[in-house]
């Protein structure tokens, strides 16, 4: 039996992994279109992503290239645009933080947009604290412009520990998950439109134009959100 040219063999050993890259969809990849770390130019945070979603900067300072917020006052802040808005597609939202060894009594919000406690949708990160046990519970929760609302959390952390800690919120058509190190807990879950028209704050949650609380008082880095991009 004949050999074959050495380039049709090296064809018929690539084809298989061609077909199957053209097989995946090209919507099968979450884009990012918002990345904060380690930069400050005055009050302004730039955006990596390259989509132009920049922060304003309210009584931040860097700390070892990581933003500090100083529980008080502290919160950043990233206007609503087309990309922010998360529609109906699949996305997700995640930061690395580092918190003081100290005990908390209160809730602290990572990310928020929009609030529980008005009308419209919203999405968070929150570590809500639990006064009988005196836990710290790692809360994803999400409503849509319909009123569905979904919920995962952990039963109890300790990421009050002094060491750095990535931790991620994630919709897709079905299902929302909290990824904790690398620990997933997923949901069902089917959600619509998320779209709003409310800035996007991180390290607070924000009641008026001018009223924020539950500030965070730590350290965080590598601010994220992706999106499923039509």
């Amino acid at each position: 039996m004949a050999r074959l040219p050495r380039r049709l063999v090296a064809l018929a050993v690539l084809t298989p992994a061609c077909l199957l890259f053209a097989a995946l969809p090209a919507s099968a990849a979450s884009t990012r279109v918002l990345h904060y770390t380690g930069a400050l130019s005055g009050k302004t945070v730039p955006d990596k992503s390259g989509f132009g979603n920049r922060g304003t900067a309210h009584d931040i300072s860097l700390r070892g290239g990581a933003y500090s917020f100083n529980g008080a006052s502290s919160y950043i802040q990233t206007p609503a645009s087309s990309t922010v808005n998360p529609g109906f597609a699949a996305f997700s939202y995640s930061v690395t933080i580092k918190l003081p060894t100290t005990a908390f009594s209160h809730d602290l919000s990572l990310v928020r947009r929009g609030s529980w406690k008005f009308a419209g949708p919203y999405y968070k990160m929150e570590m809500v604290y639990k006064k009988a046990t005196g836990n710290m519970r790692l809360v994803c929760a999400l409503r849509d412009a319909g009123g569905a609302h979904a919920t995962v959390s952990t039963s109890g952390n300790a990421l009050n520990d002094g060491k750095w800690h990535t931790l991620t919120c994630s919709k897709t058509a079905k299902t929302i998950s909290l990824t904790n190190d690398g620990h997933v807990h997923t949901k069902s879950a089917t959600l619509g439109d998320l779209s709003s028209k409310r800035p996007l704050n991180f390290g607070a949650e924000q009641l008026g134009p001018k009223s924020f609380w539950e500030h965070f008082p730590g350290l965080m880095d590598k601010i994220v959100l992706t999106k499923r991009m039509s």
